[in-house]
């Protein structure tokens, strides 16, 4: 397999009631709302329930180890009676409804993504045959209006001959997304393949930075989707990190992504799987990447991430996921989560994947979307 690694807004900007958070469970505490403002922005209360717990980890991780009596005799260094300190307050401060320790709102995420299977020669889809990872943006419109709804990828997704992986291009693919209606009692099918045609008249429908060690596609999403039969999210434009946020990012920062991976993808429904890593390098010169052994170096664009990532992640969407949320007591100067970047390529064995950063992925949608578009980053005004 390729090392290239195959009403209107739907809920994302309308702010959720508010609940009383004596009923809000564990995992709820710990994932904040999605609206336009932010991947993790939400009621006040959830926020700072959600930070004053990382804070209470954070404490222990810095705290001296004279200060922790837990002590693992036989034990040769003192590092694993803080470990094993971390790991009962861990337990302790979660139950068994939390579902997640992270900042970002895990079931946004995970509606937003979906997953390509190829097509066959009459053009079918082939439902044992995975390709890769693509996630749905909205963009707005300043009037309020309309708005451009796309799918976003990686290039060699969808022109896997400029990666040197094929010697021919698909012409379509399919997206498979969960249906809206769906009884796990029942026998009906709880996923729709939907076709995403890769060309017309002899021109490929999707759009490409002009910077060909980029490796981004765009594509109008399918106008089926906003027709409420299927239990899909659009990730809001402003959820891209603005240049002086993503200034904030550096070595050790945290990620977290979500895409395919071939075999646990789900029968009946979409089975996106999450990862976490942090940022382990940031080059400011192209690196050159073969897709297979008798191919050509394709110059690329990438951060490296100290994550595992598999093929089918390719196109996979890539957050910021911060320790320490804005408006928290202890901010430690980093900015909201929000989208940095998708995935391009890993590197088997290494532990290591290569993240095409965010502003390639905003310049492509901006070459998408006509003069009305709403591109403005970061939280909106109040």
């Amino acid at each position: 397999m390729s090392e290239f690694n195959h009403s209107r807004d739907h809920g994302l900007t309308r702010r959720p009631a508010h609940r009383d958070m004596a009923a809000m469970n564990g995992a709820q505490l710990l994932m904040a709302h999605l609206d336009s403002s932010g991947l993790m922005s939400g009621p006040p209360a959830v926020v700072s329930q959600f930070s004053k717990r990382r804070r209470l980890i954070g404490a222990v991780c810095a705290m001296p180890l004279k200060t922790l009596d837990l002590r693992i005799i036989g034990e040769k260094g003192g590092n694993m009676s803080r470990c094993f300190g971390l790991v009962l307050l861990l337990c302790a401060l979660s139950s068994g409804s939390v579902h997640a320790m992270t900042s970002l709102n895990i079931s946004v995420v995970t509606k937003s993504i979906v997953f390509f299977f190829a097509s066959d020669p009459a053009g079918n889809v082939i439902k044992d045959k995975l390709v890769a990872t693509g996630f749905l943006v909205l963009v707005p419109n300043r009037g309020g209006e309309n708005t451009y709804p796309l799918l976003v990828t990686a290039r060699h997704v969808v022109d896997p001959v400029w990666a040197g992986c094929e010697v021919s291009n698909p012409t379509r693919l399919y997206i498979r997304v969960n249906n809206m209606h769906f009884d796990r009692n029942s026998n009906s099918p709880g996923v729709s393949y939907l076709p995403v045609d890769l060309t017309a008249n002899g021109s490929a429908t999707w759009l490409k930075s002009d910077d060909e060690s980029v490796d981004v596609a765009v594509l109008k999403a399918p106008r089926e989707l906003l027709s409420g039969d299927y239990d899909i999210k659009f990730l809001n434009f402003r959820n891209f990190g603005k240049p002086d946020e993503i200034a904030k990012i550096g070595i050790g920062s945290q990620t977290t992504s979500a895409g395919l991976v071939p075999g646990l993808e789900g029968t009946r429904r979409n089975n996106p799987i999450f990862h976490f890593g942090r940022v382990a390098s940031i080059p400011d010169e192209t690196i050159g990447f073969k897709c297979r052994p008798d191919s050509q170096p394709r110059p690329l664009r990438v951060w490296w991430l100290a994550t595992t990532l598999v093929p089918g992640t390719s196109g996979s969407p890539i957050f910021f996921d911060p320790l320490f949320p804005p408006g928290a007591d202890v901010t430690a100067g980093e900015p909201r989560g929000m989208i940095i970047g998708l995935q391009s390529l890993a590197l088997n064995g290494a532990d290591l994947a290569g993240m095409t950063p965010a502003k390639y992925i905003m310049e492509v949608i901006s070459q998408s979307v006509g003069t009305d578009a709403d591109l403005n980053l970061g939280v909106p005004p109040r």
